[in-house]
């Protein structure tokens, strides 16, 4: 709670979890347990909505409320659910290029300051955008090895400086996250798997559970990449 402060109003997006309520009860449980104050935001993914009946039941009319939703623009921090990474980018997507309601309001509480932590899975890429898919990264990434990989849609919240990966242990990624640092000139990558969070705000990085975190020496370049790996660790 360090971050956004003991008190602070903490938004959860379970989205991406099998089961949305269950997550999001979990959640708002540990941040009550660290001092917030958790409200669940009730966006279920699309593909969990069958035959017209949320798993909220009730509660998902607020994502109906115009009112509410850019009362989240307000939030000092945002708490993304770990799960299924597409999920969560199709269900915060209107399409497949524009933010949804809720996406909108996220960025623009990461614009005024907020912090935002994402767990595991949920994190694919961190660059300056939105949710997409990163075409051009991708296209980089395959000149440069002179192979195809799969990049799917990433979660785009943080500045540039910031390159996040994901599965990097368990999905074998750490030669792509190493490659895309050295091509986009990053400060700072960082490499997850589940049962990680990273919170991003605009001044540093903080993560807790298994990374790998490479660094860019003066000068860049694959030459230029300094490696460690942390329990807990803080990137300017």
């Amino acid at each position: 709670m360090s971050a956004a402060g003991k008190g602070a109003t903490v938004y959860i997006i379970p989205t991406a979890a099998d089961d949305p309520v269950k997550a999001g009860s979990d959640l708002a449980a540990a941040v009550k347990k660290a001092g917030g104050v958790p409200v669940v935001v009730p966006l279920a993914g699309r593909d969990l909505i069958k035959g017209g009946k949320n798993p909220f039941g009730a509660d998902a009319q607020k994502m109906e409320d115009v009112a509410w939703v850019k009362s989240l623009i307000g939030g000092k921090a945002f708490l993304i659910a770990d799960g299924n990474p597409d999920r969560l980018a199709k269900t915060l997507l209107s399409n497949e290029t524009d933010d949804g309601p809720v996406l909108y309001a996220m960025h623009k509480a990461f614009e005024a300051g907020a912090a935002i932590g994402v767990i595991g899975d949920s994190v694919r890429v961190a660059g300056s955008g939105g949710f997409r898919k990163p075409r051009a990264l991708s296209e980089m990434i395959r000149y440069s090895m002179q192979w195809e990989l799969d990049f799917s849609f990433g979660l785009q919240l943080a500045p540039q400086k910031w390159f996040i990966d994901y599965g990097v242990g368990a999905n074998g990624n750490l030669a792509r996250l190493v490659l895309a640092l050295a091509n986009l000139s990053s400060s700072v990558g960082i490499g997850m798997d589940s049962r990680s969070i990273v919170v991003l705000d605009k001044e540093k990085i903080a993560f807790a559970g298994w990374a790998e975190c490479f660094g860019q020496a003066p000068g860049g370049g694959e030459s230029g990449i300094v490696r460690g790996r942390a329990v807990h660790g803080v990137g300017a």
